[in-house]
């Protein structure tokens, strides 16, 4: 693709989520001496979940969300029709409009 790019890269976008819940930072490995027992104290309850979805632009962020719970595929499209068409629409569309 980068062979036959004629762009200036202000035409991608770049989407990525993520979730947090208290267990997100939790050591998931111990270390010990050998031939004894890791000690392992930690949070187990996981507590609320939250996800964020953001989506980039060369310019910065032109879109987020938050949610409780995780993301599923029709919030996900929820919120790319919604927030990035939308934003890439009117911005496409006022930007060339002949002065």
């Amino acid at each position: 693709m980068h062979n036959n790019f004629q762009g200036d890269g202000s035409e991608l976008i770049f989407i990525d989520e993520t979730s947090k819940d208290k267990w997100t930072w939790a050591c998931h490995y111990g270390q010990a001496m050998s031939g004894t027992q890791a000690c392992f104290t930690d949070v187990f309850v996981r507590g609320d979940r939250y996800s964020l979805v953001a989506a980039m632009a060369v310019d910065g962020y032109i879109a987020v969300d938050v949610v409780k719970g995780s993301f599923d595929c029709d919030l996900f499209s929820q919120f790319v029709i919604e927030q990035v068409v939308c934003f890439v629409f009117f911005t496409w569309t006022f930007s060339h409009i002949p002065s």
